[in-house]
């Protein structure tokens, strides 16, 4: 059974994220039904990268997003597409973060560390990339 908690004021936006969040399990995790997924849209505008949104796994199958409200509809289907491709890539463990005293924070990717990447070239945010852009043009075509 998969859990949503949804922090938003508005209810136009809730309904938008949990139709986008629906429609990125069916596509990218059909078979995984045990999730809890807590998404706070929340102003993020604070941050001088003009980060869009944050996918951060809790534990084996809960997840927490934060998504930027400074941003169109349009903007945040795409936002919560691209969080879903990194929940996907931390269930079936394609990305893995491992933590320890001596090494501190450690990134994996499909078996292999990636800690010292820079962002444009960490292979799951290039992924992320790829799949926000095919899903998202499927989405919208699946809503007109």
């Amino acid at each position: 059974m998969m859990y949503q908690t949804i922090q938003c004021s508005c209810d136009e936006r809730r309904s938008l994220i949990e139709s986008t969040v629906s429609f990125a399990v069916e596509s990218l995790i059909p078979r995984i039904r045990n999730l809890d997924l807590e998404i706070e849209v929340t102003d993020l505008d604070e941050n001088e990268s003009h980060v869009r949104g944050y996918c951060t796994q809790e534990s084996e199958r809960h997840f927490f997003f934060e998504i930027d409200e400074n941003q169109s509809d349009d903007s945040i289907i795409r936002t919560i597409i691209h969080e879903m491709v990194h929940v996907k890539q931390y269930v079936y463990r394609e990305l893995i973060q491992k933590h320890s005293k001596s090494h501190g924070r450690r990134l994996y990717w499909q078996g292999e560390d990636w800690t010292n990447a820079t962002y444009n070239e960490q292979p799951w945010e290039l992924e992320a990339y790829e799949l926000e852009d095919i899903l998202y043009n499927e989405y919208c075509n699946n809503r007109s």
